[in-house]
């Protein structure tokens, strides 16, 4: 397989100039900053937008055509920094471990709800998510802790059939194929974690749906969208989605739970049992479906494609790799994998967790008085901590032995505090899961294009497939 990285009226008219001269200045600032960064490393995150679309190399976080100041973590001290997003709201950007987990254990005024229902309501199309919002949090995440537990994971089975259903996409048309890195990671990850949790009837084909609103879902109920026709399309492989589950579910839903879905894990069924308690209506039942499919997903592909993308471009990486992949019987007990999985993690830890002030409050930190407005967003954003070089030698060389030094501080990847992600040991296994298996059974040919540094993210390789 081969991976490749791979008449309008006046008002129109005139939001969509807007656009390109505001991104055409905000693009010439960027020109305009001292220093240059190396190809395939990681440039200093901007603190507030969400990671880049998964098959990045490089981990590069940007704003849309905002003016705000640029924030270089490397010369600032505090634990906190006051900004604006791009949409003109205060952020609080945090940049101390724990200090978040602090701010929510001292005051009730800060929330995860405002980030959920804009998530909830740009997955799922649903305008009125409140009630949703509500029983998520309350409810069905509270009930699914305990499924998500070592233990519960090996009483339900749900690596078990991760595995093989990954194993299975893998062997799924042997032979040469050439695909996207981040099509070849996205699509694979996709069927084994819908097909673990959701059983055999779930269409995986509707991947080409997900993928096409998921990678640019930041802008899919933008400031513009209703100006831009791209957004169109988005709109509508979300319909399509959110079509494909209610068609899985409505014949359990309308049988009062009496029909039996072939396949479904524990934790699925846990989850429809407390939707039908807290009688959610079959839309707002597949909206919490896509959203924890989201969860278990989009984190695994973004991590899968960076950390296969940075081990191809290291040929002693790739075939120490291999030859542990290929040496072992499974991956449960590979040191290497698990160096290479939490170095992924540091490099690129992901979506940053996001909390939102309920009402003004004040907080006491370093010192200092910090009063923050109803309203404000709080980034947690521990870049700094994971590029330390104090900390981590040469931060900026991507090693997947790193992590075979134990005296190393794990990375902070999964938040912290109570409201830390409950499948962060889910996540660990299934990047762990997915490098033994892609490199078990294909052998890949990896390649850069010419034009790669202006094209982050984009990669050829020739895969084949193995039988072994």
């Amino acid at each position: 397989m081969e991976l490749t990285l791979g008449k309008t009226d006046q008002r129109v008219q005139f939001a969509l100039w807007a656009v390109v001269v505001l991104g055409g200045c905000k693009l010439f600032r960027k020109s305009c900053r001292k220093g240059k960064s190396l190809a395939g490393l990681p440039e200093g995150p901007e603190p507030l937008e969400p990671r880049s679309q998964p098959g990045g190399i490089s981990g590069v976080w940007q704003h849309a055509w905002g003016f705000q100041d640029d924030f270089e973590h490397e010369k600032k001290a505090t634990s906190i920094h006051h900004s604006i997003d791009s949409a003109g709201h205060p952020v609080a950007i945090i940049t101390k471990p724990m200090l978040l987990a602090k701010m929510e254990a001292e005051s009730g005024a800060v929330t995860t709800t405002i980030a959920r229902e804009s998530r909830l309501r740009s997955l799922t199309g649903i305008q009125n998510v409140g009630r949703l919002t509500e029983v998520m949090e309350q409810t069905l995440i509270p009930l699914i802790i305990r499924e998500l537990s070592p233990n519960g994971l090996t009483s339900s089975g749900l690596m078990t059939h991760f595995d093989q259903h990954l194993r299975a996409s893998l062997l799924e048309n042997p032979g040469i194929d050439t695909t996207s890195l981040s099509d070849f990671t996205g699509r694979h990850t996709f069927r084994a974690v819908a097909g673990a949790l959701f059983g055999p009837t779930f269409p995986v084909s509707a991947f080409e749906d997900y993928a096409l609103f998921v990678k640019d879902m930041g802008r899919i109920d933008g400031p513009f969208s209703n100006w831009v026709p791209s957004t169109r399309r988005l709109r509508a492989g979300r319909q399509r989605i959110m079509a494909a589950f209610s068609q899985y579910l409505e014949e359990w839903w309308y049988a009062d739970g009496l029909h039996t879905i072939p396949g479904i894990s524990p934790l699925v069924r846990r989850l429809l049992h407390g939707a039908k308690d807290e009688e959610l209506d079959l839309e707002e039942a597949c909206g919490g479906l896509l959203a924890f499919l989201y969860d278990a997903h989009f984190n695994l592909w973004s991590t899968t494609a960076g950390l296969i993308s940075q081990i191809l471009m290291d040929p002693s990486a790739h075939q120490r790799v291999v030859d542990d992949v290929r040496a072992e019987s499974t991956y449960c007990f590979s040191r290497l994998l698990d160096s290479a999985t939490y170095e992924a993690l540091r490099w690129q830890p992901g979506e940053r967790p996001q909390r939102h002030l309920s009402q003004d409050a004040v907080f006491n930190i370093d010192g200092m008085q910090h009063a923050l407005k109803n309203g404000t967003k709080l980034v947690l954003d521990l870049w700094g901590l994971h590029f330390d070089a104090d900390v981590y030698g040469d931060p900026l060389r991507f090693d997947v032995t790193r992590f075979l030094d134990d005296s190393l501080p794990l990375p902070r990847s999964f938040g912290e505090g109570k409201r830390m992600c409950k499948g962060a040991y889910l996540a660990r296994l299934q990047v762990k899961s997915f490098l033994y298996h892609a490199f078990r059974t294909c052998d890949f040919n990896f390649t850069l294009p010419e034009n790669m540094h202006t094209e982050k993210g984009s990669s050829t390789s020739n895969t084949s497939r193995r039988y072994v």
